[in-house]
């Protein structure tokens, strides 16, 4: 349900064309790029929200192609990243 609550978000600041965009709707309006919206997946669930935080951060970091600003990332310590480089290169 908040999946499909986050989508229809993105689809509506996209056809808004106007105040704030999300990056998501900024990368579709400058470049033309259509998303595949039926074809979204969920990562990972977790019920302890510090947990979940933890988790948001290090899925961003592994995708290296993600528009995510990564600013949410900056509370994950830099010792952690030479980790997530073995899990990025498999």
């Amino acid at each position: 349900q908040q999946l499909h609550t986050r989508v229809n978000e993105h689809k509506r600041d996209i056809l808004k064309r106007g105040g704030s965009p999300s990056v998501i709707s900024d990368h579709r309006l400058t470049s033309g790029h259509e998303f595949k919206w039926n074809d979204v997946q969920i990562l990972d669930e977790e019920s302890s929200y510090k947990k979940r935080l933890v988790s948001e951060m290090v899925n961003i970091k592994l995708q290296p192609n993600s528009l995510n600003l990564q600013t949410n990332t900056l509370a994950l310590p830099e010792v952690y990243l030479p980790i997530l480089d073995l899990f990025s290169s498999q």
